[in-house]
């Protein structure tokens, strides 16, 4: 939802401000740590929300997100 209340911008940045690193190689798959592999699959689920979050209108309720 932040991608629709907020915009872009601003849920990337949402996302991003809890991980150690936003600027990892999202391509690399294995990993020397579990916090390591748990940072990767939260920036590539943030992508995909994002993805999806883009193109719902502003007043799309979490009904109409996930039915």
């Amino acid at each position: 939802m932040r991608t629709v209340e907020l915009g872009v911008s601003i849920a990337i940045q949402a996302g991003n401000v809890h991980e150690e690193n936003p600027n990892v190689d999202l391509n690399i798959r294995l990993f020397d740590s579990l916090s390591d592999a748990d940072q990767t699959i939260d920036l590539l689920n943030n992508i995909e929300g994002r993805k999806i979050g883009s193109g719902l209108s502003t007043d799309a309720s979490r009904k109409d997100i996930a039915p």
